[in-house]
């Protein structure tokens, strides 16, 4: 009986094989039935940064502007997306010198692009960045309700933060037109995709170098909340859950960028030092809490942005998994397009996501570090010739291992399921052993004539670099596709014979191999990225179908720690950890010199005698803080000053009067608009504040230390005490270089955030220099009786 199956398993085998050989023979098919519809497609864009100072600042950038219509002319055209998402950062919103200031010029470039895009494509969406927000003191920026298509009275926002569409069949509805005409109509069944966007920006936009955080109070995350439940329910109600119809959420900023304030009302009293301590001290990790990343991971199935344009990384993706519900949130950062002219293309086919980024490559397009990882593709010989052709070009934004390669015509596999992000995962919608293409052909003259499926051994098998099997894909007829430039290839079961060595193999890789030839008859030919997946192997051969679980995410330290932790938390927290290692500083000193004066004082004196190459000279700014401790005065008012900080512009603000944003505490802004103060309880400022710990009044303390020590030991010696200027020449040195760092990193930023006012208003931006330099020409005449610490201040 044994024998019996085993003949059978053979003849089967070998039938197999000859209909594998006929089909090698036989190189695709036309004429393949439409059974699955056609996959929607969404092309995203983000931080396209439009500068009126291109010419001027922006040559590095190259031809933004121009590049765009290109883009449009030439890769939208070819791809036929049913949307194009742009995802904040529409303009630069910067002057020449880079302080906040929005520009109408810019804006009306953009809506020239707008309108290129709307006229190629359809409906265009697009959400305000943070530098959409720069100087910008209302709730919706007046550029933006004039020039942006969303802005023109197309936001079609049930709420004021959120705006969701629905994909229906290829059209792009508002969610209000969908629940009125689509909802209940069977003929046109379940949407391909929700598409869901948050706005995040401040409120109320400050200055640049701030104004780099989303930021929402609790009212929009209620709003956010109602509308996310409304979409979801009616989506069940008519049978179209989440392994029908995907929930895509779109925004400007990472999840870990945004702060979700407590406080809907944003009042002073609300900001206090009590409130900023809730804040600091919230949890670290940004899916955790009741905040917008929350709303979002129970609402969409990825959530996509920009913001961070690569300075954190090449590939910022991460699947967060939300432990409540069970369930995982697929976060897919993108760069910037200004940088290095990234774009990334969105496929939903019957439920399941996949995605590809790319470069768009022109003759004024800017180089970066980032963008150079695709040279290995701009070096092929046919590439440079199609360039050459064309003034332009396009490169998959994968490095030289996944073997990538994009001439002439763009591969992306819609099926498997790409399980590194576990974009479907429970879901089921195509037949098992079916693999699944969508090949957009860049040049109307370029002639597809076979596409490949590729199957590899995983990586470090000794054949790995040479596919195990190669199979041809069956072209599947679009309906109303006349220009043949969007194709669907697929094919379903045995792909190669079952093999006893092939069912022990943990996973295969999966690539497609697209090859053509254009009107000159030169053949060309593009490769996509990798894809895990796994050979299922039973009677009668093997069939690739989706990985199990989930595959390795390959990240560096730095792209996995970006969007893991809440940002705007660690940065208060670790402006309480300067301020507490302030505070030991001045009162350590202090505590040890009650029980060890002489001590440290006789050290102090010997180790200020010894030669500077002694390594006992590091302790010098030790001693000399407990020295300063002596002087009683001056110890106190350098504490009083730290003390104040950290709330006394918070509660002195209302005696005060100036245009906003004119005085920063270390968690907010506050001034008056139109006779009104107004808080702006933001975490921005920690970036200008932190350094300002960090870079001026650390550095200022012990530097008073140091002139404490030196007077102390001067006092005390034959000589007497110094009679000439305030320092010596050391000191001044000293000075010197704390005042020029302070201008490059605090005082530049503090009149690009608030003007030279700033300098004038805001205790803790400049008035530190000052007041320690005013305490220094002060006399400090020093009691000679035998009392340790009795010292006066004159």
């Amino acid at each position: 009986m044994q024998d019996r199956s085993r003949a059978v398993e053979g003849c089967a085998n070998v039938v197999v094989l000859l209909l594998s050989l006929v089909q090698l023979a036989i190189p695709g098919v036309d004429g393949v039935t439409l059974d699955y519809g056609v996959p929607s497609v969404v092309v995203q864009l983000s931080d396209i940064h439009i500068s009126c100072y291109q010419g001027e600042s922006w040559y590095s950038y190259g031809k933004v502007v121009e590049d765009l219509r290109l883009f449009g002319e030439s890769v939208l055209d070819a791809i036929g997306p049913d949307t194009v998402l742009i995802t904040g950062d529409l303009t630069d919103g910067k002057s020449l010198l880079g302080g906040g200031q929005q520009n109408e010029e810019e804006w009306m470039a953009y809506d020239g692009v707008v309108k290129e895009f709307v006229s190629r494509t359809g409906p265009v969406l697009d959400i305000l960045g943070n530098h959409d927000k720069f100087n910008v003191f209302d709730e919706c920026c007046e550029h933006y309700r004039n020039y942006s298509y969303c802005g023109r009275g197309k936001r079609a926002s049930p709420k004021g933060r959120t705006a969701v569409h629905v994909l229906v069949n290829q059209e792009l509805v508002t969610f209000d037109t969908w629940r009125e005409k689509f909802m209940y109509d069977g003929r046109s069944g379940c949407p391909k995709a929700v598409l869901f966007g948050l706005d995040a920006s401040a409120s109320l936009g400050l200055k640049s170098p701030t104004n780099f955080v989303g930021l929402v109070n609790s009212k929009d995350v209620e709003e956010a909340t109602l509308v996310g439940e409304e979409v979801k329910a009616l989506l069940n109600i008519v049978g179209c859950g989440p392994t029908k119809t995907p929930i895509i959420s779109y925004g400007h900023f990472p999840l870990s960028t945004i702060s979700s304030m407590r406080h809907p009302e944003g009042r002073w009293y609300n900001m206090g030092i009590f409130g900023a301590l809730r804040h600091a001290f919230d949890s670290m990790y940004c899916m955790q809490g009741v905040g917008m990343a929350h709303v979002i991971a129970e609402v969409a199935t990825v959530y996509v942005s920009g913001h961070l344009h690569s300075a954190f990384g090449e590939k910022l993706h991460r699947v967060h998994t939300i432990e409540e519900s069970q369930r995982y949130l697929t976060e897919l950062e993108t760069a910037a397009w200004k940088d290095d002219r990234r774009f990334r293309i969105i496929t939903v086919d019957s439920g399941c996501l996949s995605f590809g980024d790319f470069y768009f490559n022109t003759p004024s397009a800017p180089r970066t570090r980032a963008a150079m990882s695709d040279s290995y593709q701009r070096r092929n010989k046919q590439w440079q010739t199609s360039f050459d052709l064309n003034a332009w070009g396009v490169t998959s934004a994968t490095d030289e291992a996944s073997g990538a390669m994009v001439i002439d015509s763009i591969p992306i596999i819609t099926w498997p399921r790409d399980a590194r992000y576990s974009l479907c995962e429970g879901i089921e919608p195509l037949p098992r052993g079916m693999v699944r293409v969508m090949v957009f052909s860049l040049h109307s003259n370029l002639h597809v004539d076979e596409v490949n499926a590729l199957v590899y051994m995983p990586d470090g098998e000794s054949n790995a670099s040479k596919p195990l099997w190669r199979f041809p894909l069956d072209k599947v007829d679009i309906p109303g596709e006349s220009d043949g430039r969007k194709m669907i290839f697929q094919k379903t079961g045995n792909i190669m014979v079952a093999d006893e060595s092939l069912r022990s193999v943990p996973h295969v890789h999966l690539q497609i191999e697209v090859r053509g030839k254009n009107d000159e008859g030169i053949y060309v030919s593009s490769i996509s990225d990798t894809r895990a997946a796994r050979l299922e192997c039973g009677f009668g051969g093997c069939t690739v179908e989706a990985y199990d679980g989930r595959a390795a995410l390959e990240l560096t330290l730095r792209e996995q720690i970006t969007l893991a932790v809440n940002w705007p938390n660690l940065a208060h927290r670790m402006y309480f950890v300067a301020f507490t290692g302030l505070m030991l500083m001045l009162v350590l000193p202090k505590i040890l010199m009650e029980k060890h004066a002489k001590a440290i004082i006789a050290y102090h004196r010997w180790v200020s005698s010894s030669p500077w190459y002694y390594p006992s000279k590091c302790m010098v700014p030790f001693t000399s803080l407990c020295i300063l401790s002596l002087f009683s005065t001056v110890w106190h008012t350098i504490l009083g000053y730290c003390l104040y900080l950290i709330t006394g512009p918070l509660y002195l603000a209302d005696l005060l009067t100036g245009n906003l944003p004119f005085i920063v505490f270390h968690h907010g802004v506050i001034g008056y608009i139109q006779g009104d103060m107004i808080s702006v309880p933001t975490p921005d400022v920690l970036l200008v504040q932190v350094m300002h710990l960090l870079c001026c009044i650390f550095p200022m303390t012990v530097f008073l230390g140091l002139v404490a020590g030196r007077r102390y030991v001067d006092s005390s010696s034959s000589s007497g005490p110094h009679q000439g200027l305030p320092f010596t020449s050391y000191e001044i040195t000293v000075l010197l270089c704390i005042v020029a760092v302070n201008i490059h990193v605090v005082y530049i930023k503090a009149i690009k955030l608030m003007g030279y006012i700033s300098l004038v208003v805001s205790p803790g931006f400049a008035w530190t220099i000052p007041l320690s330099v005013s305490l220094c020409f002060k006399r400090w005449n020093v009691d000679t009786t035998p009392r340790i610490g009795k010292v006066k201040f004159i």
